[in-house]
């Protein structure tokens, strides 16, 4: 599958951004390279770290979300460097890249391109820039005008036959111009996603669902649905633990497997 996953997060205030970047690698001999990490100045002098980690999916064992489970020790718990002045990654952050991990790696097993294949190997790469500028001339940081504090996630899906897939490019491409930072994005997007809340009352019209199989998992919390707890369905049916769903949904209205959209108060 030659296409990559690109998303960008505008989470904290003063400037700072998070990304990630999904794709799949190269897998010689069923080796799996060494994660590492880096630092980057983009072509539009943006400056940041971030944090590059593989995993191994068999099409005879498909568990996308074991492998999200493991992409999120890898990322998020074994290094702190790639986020900024001790900034927590955000809970909601987290869950995003969890599923699109999820979702990135169901439809490289769903591609009829790779029926034929056995494994694959996904690489993530994860990290945070600040939207400040490098000046070279005298080494200084240059402070980034910003119109204003953009609250959402941007989905930028790239198809190119060419890529390379080579994972010892530390480079980080930003593709976008200088006013593009405000959301106006000149590459092509897909989809564009605010945190707007779903409804009280679609919400609480959530359909109860009982008598799961114990391997039902919750791609939230990554947690097993036993089939005594309370589990909810959303109307695209997609299933999650009851106060997982609840959580999420008073945040984001959108399916976290899916994207399906929820209701919304008019006030939105």
């Amino acid at each position: 599958m030659d296409s990559r996953v690109w998303y960008c997060f505008e989470t904290w205030e003063g400037g700072g951004k998070y990304f990630l970047e999904i794709w799949e690698g190269e897998l010689v001999d069923d080796q799996i390279p060494d994660d590492y990490e880096g630092e980057f100045i983009d072509d539009n002098c943006y400056k940041g770290q971030f944090r590059c980690c593989r995993g191994l999916i068999d099409r005879q064992e498909p568990d996308s979300i074991k492998l999200a489970a493991l992409f999120e020790q890898k990322l998020l718990h074994q290094s702190s460097s790639y986020t900024p002045c001790g900034q927590e990654v955000p809970e909601l952050v987290m869950v995003e890249i969890k599923c699109n991990i999820v979702n990135f790696t169901e439809a490289l097993l769903r591609d009829e391109r790779n029926m034929n294949r056995r494994k694959f190997l996904i690489v993530a790469k994860f990290g945070a820039f600040m939207t400040t500028r490098y000046n070279d001339d005298d080494g200084e940081l240059e402070e980034e005008k910003e119109e204003e504090n953009i609250v959402g996630t941007l989905v930028i899906t790239r198809y190119n036959d060419s890529v390379d897939d080579d994972d010892d490019d530390d480079d980080i491409e930003f593709e976008e111009e200088d006013e593009d930072m405000d959301g106006d994005i000149s590459t092509e997007v897909n989809d564009q996603i605010g945190f707007v809340p779903a409804s009280e009352a679609s919400i609480e019209a959530l359909q109860n669902v009982s008598g799961l199989d114990n391997n039902s998992e919750c791609v939230i919390c990554l947690g097993r649905i036993k089939g005594e707890e309370l589990a909810k369905s959303v109307p695209c049916g997609h299933v999650y633990h009851g106060d997982c769903i609840v959580q999420w949904l008073e945040t984001s209205q959108l399916c976290p497997l899916c994207r399906y959209a929820m209701p919304i108060d008019e006030s939105h």
